[in-house]
């Protein structure tokens, strides 16, 4: 369908040095919508030459089953992001300089035979892939040949194709989707553990607002291994509901695979790793090459040693993980992580598939839910209490930092710790305090996640 997008600057020059004021109608020919007048800013060390706006003044625009505003670009002078109108929200990338990336792909293409929510019409022309709202674009291959990059999930090919033929997708995000969004953290020298009674001294850190969530677990380990993610036997799962995957918290990640995204990540974004794993002949592991994941216990893993003057991802220490839980300053005396209702901020065994306890379920889906759709606490951090668990860099309650970072694992036992309960736990495991340290690093399953920290160096 053609779409048709215009933007009417009236009185407007852009060889003013500055400032100008414009009258801005956005839409199509048939179906315009009008907007108050708008500021164009020339001349800035970004160089954006899109219509601004503010978040107020976007959320006032009424573009909501108006296919003719798919694909629509603003900038955000609130946010300081371009943002584009995906038919449903508005996607956010926000670059330091210059116009937003082009988006790109998690992975290589996904089969149609393994691929969540991928259907075909009656006459076997027409396929559609499961509709993600975060993705800006699809593309479909026939055969291994690329179809070209669209901003539908459906393709129509000739009569010869049939549900048969090999058809891949791939789906495309902003840039700023595939990365953690990372929060400060302000510290406190003094902060009383509530769950231990000890004090401890917690330097400013940084926390990601969510936990990693399986597009973002791929884009950097090139697979995705979720049990929950597409192509799975469970019938009544998020991913068989036709729902594309993408914001799902990644889970089935042991403690070696957390650690080796941390590090992985770390080098894509330039950043140095915190972590150090010697193999049998007492070389380091190479983090850029293709890291072999343990899949039970191993002592030289267990031996890792984490660098916290170091400026890459980690995982949160388990004081870290719960100060953060508790808000601002580790002050709040919530029983979960921002509420003292479950079921405002956590998916759990209450409200996962069933209405026992809260009013409404998440479309009856059994396992985990996309990350953000329950209340944040004041951190803004969001799901710290259900959904999944969510690995620590320790299995106890830690002084961090130590004046030599401890190893994984404790002198007594090769355990790591899981913080936060999961989606098919009742109440008391997804309390703030809570804790689950006997766990070997080696273990996955379907309800173990975690989120990455990040100490804050000079």
């Amino acid at each position: 369908m053609k779409r048709t997008f215009f933007i009417i600057f009236s009185a407007l020059c852009l060889c003013i040095a500055d400032r100008a004021a414009a009258q801005v109608t956005i839409g199509s020919l048939v179906d315009p919508q009008p907007f108050s007048i708008l500021e164009l800013v020339g001349g800035g060390t970004r160089g954006f030459r899109l219509p601004q706006m503010t978040t107020i003044q976007r959320d006032a625009l009424d573009l909501t089953g108006k296919d003719a505003a798919r694909g629509l670009q603003i900038f955000n002078t609130t946010t300081k992001c371009v943002e584009t109108w995906n038919g449903s929200k508005w996607i956010e990338a926000c670059p330091p300089e210059g116009p937003a990336e082009s988006p790109i792909s998690p992975s290589s293409e996904t089969s149609v035979g393994s691929f969540c929510g991928i259907t075909a019409s009656n006459n076997n022309c027409t396929f559609t892939a499961a509709a993600d709202p975060d993705a800006v674009a699809y593309e479909f291959f026939l055969s291994g040949t690329s179809q070209g990059i669209q901003s539908s999930n459906s393709i129509t090919f000739d009569e010869t194709v049939t549900t048969t033929t090999d058809v891949t997708v791939k789906y495309y995000y902003p840039p700023s989707f595939l990365k953690p969004e990372m929060l400060p953290v302000a510290g406190n020298a003094s902060w009383s553990n509530n769950t231990e009674k000890i004090s401890v001294n917690i330097p400013s850190f940084k926390m990601s607002k969510t936990e990693v969530t399986q597009a973002q677990f791929e884009y950097v380990m090139g697979k995705n291994e979720s049990y929950f993610g597409c192509g799975n036997n469970d019938n009544n799962s998020y991913a068989k509901k036709g729902n594309a995957t993408s914001a799902l918290p990644v889970e089935t990640v042991n403690w070696y695979g957390a650690i080796t995204y941390c590090n992985k990540l770390s080098l894509k974004e330039n950043k140095t790793p915190c972590y150090s794993v010697k193999d049998a002949q007492s070389n380091e592991i190479d983090w850029e090459g293709s890291v072999t994941i343990p899949t039970s216990s191993d002592s030289y893993w267990n031996a890792a040693y984490c660098d916290f003057s170091k400026d890459g991802y980690r995982l949160p220490t388990d004081s870290e993980w719960e100060y953060a839980a508790r808000g601002k300053n580790g002050a709040d005396t919530y029983t979960y992580a921002g509420s003292d209702d479950i079921c405002a901020v956590a998916w759990y065994s209450g409200n996962n598939n069933t209405t026992s306890d809260c009013a409404k379920p998440c479309e009856s889906v059994y396992g985990p839910k996309p990350v953000k759709m329950k209340t944040a606490n004041n951190l803004d951090l969001c799901d710290m209490s259900g959904n999944v668990w969510e690995w620590t860099w320790s299995g106890d309650s830690d002084v961090f930092p130590a004046a030599t970072p401890s190893n994984a694992v404790q002198a007594s036992s090769p355990y790591c710790g899981l913080r936060g309960g999961r989606w098919d736990v009742g109440e008391s495991n997804c309390r703030v305090s809570d804790r689950f340290n006997d766990v070997d690093p080696s273990d996955w399953y379907s309800d173990i996640g975690f989120r990455v920290a990040a100490s804050i160096v000079p």
